[in-house]
């Protein structure tokens, strides 16, 4: 079984090029490894972004300007780009990636939490 499985994988991987070639896959999750589940979803993922791996849109931020840079990066946009790829980083800290985002965006909608009066 687990040579038939390798086989499996193997020929997915060469052959696959689009989601329907996958779409097998969500109906047989017990002939896969986790690789396969994980190259599935990365091609998804592009497929879901149009293919373009190329556009990202990059973003550095001065934690001590969190609230207007918040808004001066997401505001005039087109909804298009910060659908792909975003990349952020913090000025003056190490940490990269998913886990900034998730921060960026946390803080970015609690105001409160970083001691901006808003003026309306």
């Amino acid at each position: 079984m687990e040579s038939r499985k390798t086989l499996i994988v193997l020929s997915n991987r060469v052959y696959a090029e689009s989601f329907d070639d996958y779409r097998w896959i969500i109906e047989h999750k017990e002939v896969t490894n986790f690789k396969v589940q994980r190259h599935f979803t990365m091609r998804m993922l592009e497929e879901a972004r149009g293919g373009n791996k190329e556009e990202s849109y990059e973003m550095l931020i001065d934690m001590s300007e969190l609230f207007e840079v918040y808004f001066e990066y997401t505001i005039n946009r087109d909804p298009v780009l910060l659908r792909g790829d975003l990349l952020l980083q913090f000025k003056h800290e190490e940490a990269i990636g998913a886990g900034v985002l998730r921060e960026w965006f946390f803080l970015g909608q609690k105001p409160e939490n970083q001691g901006i009066n808003i003026r309306l």
